[in-house]
């Protein structure tokens, strides 16, 4: 989050303003293991994206696909517990409480392509793909 990002910069003394692009490696080095090792650092609990986990009780900040992994393990347990959040996950319906008589974004869409790439594919004698 940006909070996370503001805090991380604080503690380690980097000017806010300066570009991700202009910092050096020891600063970049310095950035990842502060977010890899945010529970063990004075950053507030309230900054993590997993707060109190069910399984060990903890405060955790995951990244990359170890958040992926965990979110789908979580949405795979509420299944198959048949809670309403797991019931409207396995139907592919709105979980957070939207509308869904007349809005929502459901099912694949068409991609739209340049007109260029659309001539040079008619000129390949390929067919249109789909983005």
């Amino acid at each position: 989050s940006h909070a996370l990002a503001i805090h991380i910069k604080n503690d380690l003394g980097i000017d806010y303003n300066l570009q991700i692009g202009h910092l050096d490696d020891a600063n970049m080095a310095k950035i990842e293991q502060a977010v890899k090792d945010a529970t063990d650092s004075k950053i507030p609990s309230y900054l993590f994206n997993r707060r109190m986990e069910m399984q060990s009780g903890k405060d955790m900040h995951l990244v990359g696909t170890d958040l992926i992994v965990k979110v789908k393990q979580d949405i795979d347990g509420d299944i198959k517990l048949m809670s309403w959040r797991g019931i409207r996950h396995r139907t592919n319906q709105k979980v957070r409480g939207q509308r869904t008589r007349s809005t929502g974004r459901t099912g694949t869409t068409i991609g739209v392509m340049k007109k260029s790439a659309k001539q040079a594919q008619a000129a390949a004698g390929k067919p249109a793909e789909k983005k």
